[in-house]
């Protein structure tokens, strides 16, 4: 197994093993996006099992990268990292190394954003120009018609959401109503809706919750609780904040969203595998596909982290933003078990960028 080390890059906001999980929450971000991109966007999961079977039965890392829609080399980012990664450099620079807050950080980012996604922009991988999804599509036209932060995001609720946010929250983890505040601002930079600023929110509160508390001591329910019941309690935690009629940065989205999480939480629902709510609550990238089915896989539990990324590959469609929050979570969860699977970080094309950018983002964080 891997352990990052985070050497000098601890924040004095967290006690020093939440601030070795929200490192490992970021890297193992990455780490599962690069692992799902070879497969990522395939929709017929009988097609996925069959190209997964000619490489051995391990889904992650697929040696023939095989999307449909973009040609990427073995070990790049999804667009979903890309714009991911873009996001970690830039915060990385405007509030890292120890540096808090400033209202200029969206608007920084929106720079970076457009400098990367414009006609013949920066964004570049080894095959040519980078994808361009809905959301970037509908940021960049915004940006050309001249409209700025905070006006700039497009008309757009998919998953970019709870891809684009695990670098902020393990950033600020544990600074209650600044945190979600921070997450919608970044948010709207790109995505300018209540529901994908919904939608990030719910999964900020989860994956806060796996890198304040872990996977060890006393379970959000109460009780001293294994992984996945302390896992399953991050997520109940998290249903009863957004229910919470005085809580942080309400959402008019979030009781329903609520709802259709609690109903994942039963134990009829919990006995079901992942393939099949994924199948059910739908594999693509739209609101709120993926932050319910992750729910559920979060809550479920997993064996390990290479399994919770596989399992997310396996059932198809959008894997890629769904495994950079499941990635997250999981990757948080696996710094009290001895870190990420051996070998993996080192396949990725930008491993040095993303621990370099992460630690660097983390370092003596100051609020």
């Amino acid at each position: 197994m891997l352990s990052v080390s985070l050497a000098s890059s601890s924040t004095p906001l967290l006690d020093a093993a939440a601030s070795h999980r929200a490192l490992h929450a970021v890297v193992g971000s990455f780490v599962a996006d690069a692992a799902s991109m070879p497969l990522h966007w395939i929709y017929n999961t009988s097609k996925v099992a069959q190209l997964v079977a000619t490489a051995g039965g391990d889904p992650a890392f697929f040696p023939t990268p095989s999307c449909p829609y973009y040609d990427y080399p073995f070990g790049e980012q999804s667009p979903y990292g890309q714009q991911s990664l873009l996001y970690l450099k830039a915060l990385a620079q405007s509030i890292g190394g120890g540096k808090g807050w400033s209202d200029d950080v969206p608007s920084a980012l929106e720079s970076d954003y457009f400098a990367s996604y414009r006609p013949g922009g920066l964004c570049k991988t080894a095959c040519g120009a980078c994808y361009q999804d809905g959301s970037t599509k509908g940021f960049v036209a915004n940006e050309l018609k001249g409209l700025r932060w905070p006006s700039c995001g497009a008309n757009d609720t998919q998953a970019n959401a709870i891809a684009h946010m695990p670098a902020l929250v393990a950033r600020f983890a544990g600074q209650g109503a600044a945190l979600l505040d921070r997450v919608a601002a970044l948010t709207r930079v790109t995505q300018n809706t209540d529901e994908a600023v919904a939608f990030a929110l719910a999964a900020a509160r989860i994956l806060e919750s796996a890198i304040l508390y872990g996977s060890d001591g006393s379970d959000a329910e109460g009780g001293v609780a294994a992984p996945h019941l302390r896992a399953r309690g991050a997520v109940r935690a998290a249903v009863q904040a957004m229910k919470d009629p005085h809580r942080a940065h309400p959402m008019p989205q979030d009781g329903r969203l609520a709802a259709r999480i609690e109903a994942l939480l039963t134990p009829t629902a919990l006995a079901r595998s992942n393939f099949d709510v994924v199948q059910e609550v739908g594999q693509a990238c739209d609101y709120p596909y993926n932050l319910l089915s992750g729910a559920h896989l979060i809550a479920q539990g997993a064996p390990s982290y290479a399994d919770a990324v596989g399992q997310r590959i396996l059932a198809g469609g959008d894997s890629c933003s769904a495994n950079m929050w499941n990635g997250a979570v999981f990757g948080a969860l696996a710094a009290d078990a001895g870190g990420l699977p051996s070998g993996w970080l080192a396949k990725l094309t930008h491993a040095d960028a993303v621990a370099s950018s992460a630690k660097l983002l983390l370092r003596e964080a100051t609020g």
